[in-house]
């Protein structure tokens, strides 16, 4: 990696650094604030680069370098904003909320479910819409399909139940403008467009897919379509914690590991194979060669995946660095990193916003700055079997190596998105690594040797069965992985103790070496300035160390749980939960047999962070401690809620006073007839109701002058009881 510097150092020597930090915080800027008056943005950005421009230029620049140090950020931000806002602006507003008809054409692969398939398509204005379509007898669709759809387009939206991830955040950031829901008779095939490169690669990777279904089912099936060909539709929950527990979900995505090992495959058949040994001595003829073919193998093999942001990182800095070996430049470093960020931010500024992306470049990030640190073994020794053994022992050093700096620097933003911390990742790697480099040279040769298909398949099955084997020990050790929630204060905060503890171990080492008896040349004023900034950094650390602590504390207090009423939004299934405590809540639905799947998602993250132990299920009349169900009624912490889900008697004599009349399917008629039982001042209506009913008991609320919560609209709702 090169001689270890600071972070500055680094920074000043590698130009394409400002401008992928500048381009960034244009974006950021552009997506937080929006078109802000531009004093106000003049303002906030002389500051920043007034701030920026002094730390990294220093006493030694001219002002005139300054000067066009200054211009150049100011540049690259407003490159980066531009480039945001005119991504925002493309993405085409939906059609009215009215059920229409219309034409659209199929992008990109279709996900298929056991009753459902999603995929992608394009209206005829070129807005981007998220599809989920009952599935009928004919055949499923395939890239570059027209289809006639009979619809309602939504705007996206969440379900807003807690602890759910910003799926409309993240819809619109990948341009999408809507989503629609069709039922079997409600769209079918017309025909086919003029297929682009994208379709095409998008069809055979359909049927790379259906040639491994001819041999792999279930789980076997889901890992490999998306350990080989990036398709990772049929990765369950079960699959995935498993790969997130230990640490090893990077597997599951295409990236710089997938690409390099296949890279590796090619380098070593075209010298050892393809190219004879008497044309060797033609070495620049040979590389430039070499170079071709394998930058245009790269960006195929990236279309056939589907182009992923991790995967397009990976290739753009592979094209790099076989641009700099043609050319004898520097290979790798960060400025190339940055580079590839560059072209990536833009082309879609959007990706910025991509975890994908993020975790990608960090990874990269961690290991140009975190992997000089460690030791370095040097073994001399003679002896063939000797030097063999020692080359094994260093290489799995270096890979411990990485995968210790790239998962360091990784490790904050995982905690901050999928709240899980792997302890024994970097055993995990030691084995899903080499396992993931066979699967792919079997894959491959599974593709291009189909005689031997059978045979094989054999081969991939076992060392599937020894990846999971492996990985499921892992997962069931003690303390393999942690919970974390951290706040975004302290993720950005533990990256500051990562560059603080890089600067004083870069510190200490360089004092150590100063201070040996054969190298005492370094003057002594260099040695206290070193020192001072060794006692600086200790202070940072311990500053930032308790900053995280109190960061940390106030948001537990903030969050703790209270007893509360959760209005759920998980349509089809109705389901209202009583909280009392951690240790005792209760639940309410009209579908027990769906309820374990349709909460899935919301025990993971809302139950599991609150330590929320599995309500009790009220299936009929009872009477606890803090609450009391009779048909139709709930009382809880001296809330009622009144149950609209099935017919009931309507001639009660004196309404029943309630809080809440919560509206569900099943119940088709009027609220005004509810109202003779119940006499309330708000309704809930569920999410299980269809568009008809909710706007029919909308206009009625209205008209009686009634409050209304629509949980499909305004999602979840949690009504504190304190």
């Amino acid at each position: 990696m090169g001689e270890t510097k600071n972070l500055r150092s680094l920074i000043r020597e590698n130009v394409f650094t400002h401008i992928a930090i500048s381009i960034s915080v244009g974006i950021l800027f552009a997506e937080k604030f929006g078109i802000l008056p531009w004093g106000v943005w003049i303002a906030i950005i002389l500051v920043g680069e007034a701030v920026y421009t002094a730390w990294l230029c220093g006493k030694e620049s001219s002002s005139y370098h300054r000067i066009l140090f200054f211009i150049l950020l100011n540049v690259c931000i407003a490159t980066g904003a531009l480039r945001f806002w005119n991504f925002e602006n493309n993405i085409k507003p939906i059609p009215p909320n009215t059920t229409q008809t219309f034409y659209a054409k199929v992008e990109g692969s279709v996900k298929m479910s056991r009753k459902t398939l999603q995929t992608d398509i394009i209206l005829q204005n070129g807005s981007k819409i998220r599809a989920s379509l009952m599935l009928h007898n004919g055949e499923p669709p395939g890239s570059g399909d027209i289809l006639l759809l009979h619809g309602e387009i939504s705007a996206p939206r969440n379900n807003g139940n807690p602890g759910e991830t910003d799926y409309a955040d993240y819809l619109l950031k990948h341009g999408y403008s809507g989503t629609i829901f069709c039922y079997a008779n409600s769209w079918r095939e017309t025909g086919r467009a003029h297929l682009t490169l994208k379709d095409r690669m998008a069809r055979l990777r359909e049927n790379l897919t259906q040639r491994f279904d001819t041999y792999f089912k279930g789980r076997d099936m889901a890992v490999l379509s998306a350990l080989t060909l990036g398709d990772k539709s049929l990765l369950n929950p079960e699959i995935r914690e498993v790969f997130s527990e230990t640490g090893t979900s990077h597997i599951l995505a295409l990236s710089g590991l997938h690409l390099g090992i296949l890279l590796s495959l090619y380098n070593l058949l075209l010298t050892r194979v393809i190219i004879p040994q008497t044309y060797r001595r033609k070495r620049r003829v040979i590389e430039i060669t070499g170079f071709v073919l394998g930058l245009a193998m790269t960006w195929l093999y990236t279309l056939l995946a589907g182009m992923p942001i991790s995967l397009i990182r990976a290739a753009v800095m592979y094209s790099m660095v076989q641009c700099a070996v043609v050319m004898r430049r520097d290979v790798f470093s960060i400025n190339n990193l940055c580079l590839a960020a560059i072209i990536i931010l833009i082309v879609s500024p959007e990706a910025l916003f991509d975890i994908s992306f993020q975790l990608s470049f960090l990874s990269v990030l961690g290991i140009f700055l975190l992997m000089p640190l460690f030791p370095k073994l040097k073994v001399q020794t003679t002896g063939y079997i000797k030097r063999k053994l020692y080359g094994c022992i260093r290489a799995i050093w270096e890979m411990l190596c990485v995968s210790i700096s790239a998962a360091a620097f990784t490790l904050p933003l995982v905690a901050y998105t999928f709240h899980v911390v792997p302890l024994w990742g970097w055993a995990a790697s030691l084995v899903a690594i080499p396992l993931t480099a066979l699967l792919l040279a079997t894959s491959l040769l599974f593709f291009l040797v189909p005689c031997a298909s059978s045979l094989i398949a054999t081969a991939i099955g076992l060392l599937l069965d020894a990846m999971f084997a492996c990985l499921e020990a892992i997962a069931s050790m003690p303390y393999s992985s942690l919970s974390l929630y951290p706040t975004l204060l302290s993720v950005l905060m533990m990256y500051g103790v990562l560059i603080c503890g890089r600067a004083f171990i870069l510190n200490s080492k360089a004092l150590n070496a100063d201070t040996l008896p054969s190298n005492r040349t370094a003057p002594v004023g260099q040695n206290k300035s070193k020192t001072r900034g060794n006692t600086f950094l200790v202070v940072a650390l311990m500053c930032l160390f308790a900053g995280i602590v109190f960061t940390e504390t106030r948001d537990s207090w903030r969050t703790r749980l209270k007893p509360q009423i959760v209005f759920y939004n998980t349509p089809p299934v109705p389901a209202i939960h009583l909280i009392a405590s951690a240790d005792s809540s209760y639940l309410w639905t009209t579908m027990p047999q769906k309820i374990d799947t349709a909460l899935l998602r919301i025990e993971k993250t809302f139950w599991k962070r609150h330590k929320i132990k599995s309500p009790t299920l009220l299936v009929s009349p009872s009477i606890g401690k803090s609450f009391a169900y009779f048909p139709h009624v709930i009382d809880f912490g001296g809330c009622r809620i009144g149950l609209l889900y099935e017919p009931i008697d309507t001639d009660a004599t004196v309404p029943l006073q309630v809080d809440y009349v919560f509206v569900a399917r099943g119940w088709k008629r009027s609220l005004s007839e509810a109202f003779h039982v119940f006499q309330t001042d708000s309704v809930v209506l569920d999410g299980s109701l269809s568009n008809f009913y909710r706007r029919r008991f909308r206009a009625e609320a209205d008209s009686i002058g009634v409050g209304v919560r629509d949980l499909r609209k305004d999602g979840a709702w949690i009504v504190c009881l304190e």
